[in-house]
């Protein structure tokens, strides 16, 4: 057992941070060896309102096979090994259920259970489909494993497939199915569970088991999953000398949480366990953190102690409260190249650990990459056809929507047009465009822009007026502002 005198906050907060796929998958007679049913997961609530009723018939007449098992009748399709992009899932969804041939026909097809070609399945048009045809014959679909390794993805998929089809068992009030179909779902979740435990730190895993129960509302929680979980907890604490001794803890609500005949365990009991555990593994976190600046060190815990005691707010640099002023000048001159803090975002990885929880503080810090990805999103976006409502008629021209997935990309374009952007953010959103397109949107921009500019410095102006009025008292040197 290694022994650890200070916390390596990369290892400690060691977490899946890439955007997750979603899966198309299929499902396949293990006799004929004939694909009856092709489907795609990872939006659950749409999954939940559709009654697929052919397809739980043909999960029972597979369930009566001597040999059944749930693995040998569900994969993802092949030509999708690592998953999609949540965009192009109802797009492949639809290719695959023609290329599957799975929509049921009472003569052709009686054993398709595909009650429809797919959501948007009549927009595949015909050139369109035969450019997805040679993709796959060549190269294929690649989804990148950014930041998630493969065991870990795989795991995730068979455990999503699991739940697709219980909740559609669920939705056609199939209760034999449910059943058989949530012990392959319970198998699926204890190995998805032991891939984590493996990829993510002590405290981020806690975490991620935690996520299961919190404001679930359940007043019986499945026993022999939370076991599984538990123990993995405790063989996570094992690896590590400075949280060792906490296993014993883990045990003591092991013992507490065991199966037993008319004993049932709530999500809220088995939540308030675990956060028990999290508020432990935090106090040690912070314990052996090695901090360069004590100022950031004592600052930062300021700001948790008076977003903690004020609703989860932000503290800001122009209230009328003394506290909250100076705790909200302080982050945001930490924010730049400070020397007096010893440089910008000094002792991040620490400051995250303190500030783990606190919704605000990633946006805070993490608001820079954030902008720069939505710049390149619209991008990809406007490169793919999509164009703002009033753009001149191209072949091929997408409208834009601002629907709840894409609303922030919806808004780039919207004020990019209005003039807002800098210069190296509206060519890389112009990137790669054709010339006539991109000078239509540079052209607007710039049009658009005197306003705009003229517009921020006014209220900036006004801002700094009121900031000063209601200032009175003199900055220390936590308050320097530019």
């Amino acid at each position: 057992m290694p022994s650890t005198t200070t916390t390596n906050t990369t290892t400690a907060l060691a977490t899946h941070v890439a955007m997750l796929p979603s899966f198309v998958y299929e499902a396949i007679d293990p006799v004929t060896k004939l694909p009856f049913y092709v489907g795609r997961t990872g939006d659950m609530d749409r999954r939940a309102r559709e009654h697929q009723k052919r397809c739980m018939k043909k999960i029972r007449e597979l369930m009566k096979l001597k040999d059944f098992k749930f693995r040998d009748v569900q994969r993802r399709v092949p030509e999708l090994p690592d998953g999609c992009a949540p965009k192009d899932a109802q797009e492949l969804e639809a290719y695959f259920i023609f290329e599957r041939d799975t929509v049921y026909h009472p003569k052709k097809r009686p054993y398709g259970c595909n009650s429809k070609i797919g959501d948007h399945g009549t927009e595949l048009a015909d050139d369109r489909y035969d450019e997805l045809e040679r993709m796959f014959a060549g190269d294929g679909y690649k989804f990148p494993l950014v930041e998630e390794p493969k065991d870990l993805r795989d795991a995730r998929a068979e455990y999503e497939i699991a739940g697709a089809f219980v909740t559609m068992a669920e939705a056609v009030g199939d209760e034999k199915c449910v059943e058989a179909l949530n012990e392959c779902k319970v198998l699926a979740k204890s190995a998805l569970l032991s891939a984590e435990r493996i990829h993510l730190g002590l405290r981020a895993f806690v975490e991620r088991v935690l996520a299961d129960y919190d404001d679930k509302y359940l007043d019986a929680v499945d026993q022999p999953t939370l076991q599984t979980a538990l123990n993995l907890i405790k063989d996570k604490m094992g690896e590590d000398e400075a949280y060792a001794d906490l296993q014993r803890i883990v045990t003591s609500i092991s013992l507490v949480c065991k199966e037993k005949e008319g004993v049932d365990v709530s999500s809220e009991a088995a939540a308030n366990f675990l956060k028990g555990v999290l508020a432990m593994i935090g106090s040690r976190e912070e314990g052996t953190l090695a901090w360069t600046q004590k100022t950031v060190e004592a600052n930062i815990k300021r700001v948790r102690a008076w977003t903690r005691a004020h609703g989860m707010q932000k503290p800001m640099p122009s209230s009328v409260d003394k506290e909250e002023k100076r705790l909200g000048i302080f982050l945001k001159n930490w924010k730049r190249d400070n020397d007096h803090y010893g440089g910008k975002c000094t002792d991040l990885p620490n400051c995250r650990v303190v500030m783990r929880g606190i919704a605000w503080f990633e946006d805070l810090v993490g608001c820079g990459d954030k902008y720069a990805n939505e710049w390149v999103e619209l991008n990809t976006q406007l490169c793919d056809g999509f164009a703002w409502h009033d753009e001149p008629y191209f072949e091929g021209k997408k409208v834009i929507i601002c629907s709840k997935d894409n609303a922030s990309i919806y808004h780039k374009l919207k004020h990019l047009i209005r003039g807002q952007g800098k210069p190296t953010d509206v060519a890389t959103a112009l990137k790669g465009l054709p010339t006539d397109r991109a000078a239509w949107y540079q052209g607007r921009h710039e049009a658009n822009r005197p306003a705009r500019l003229q517009k921020a410095k006014e209220a900036h102006k006004k801002k700094r007026k009121l900031d000063a009025a209601s200032s009175s008292t003199t900055c220390t040197p936590d308050e320097e502002e530019e």
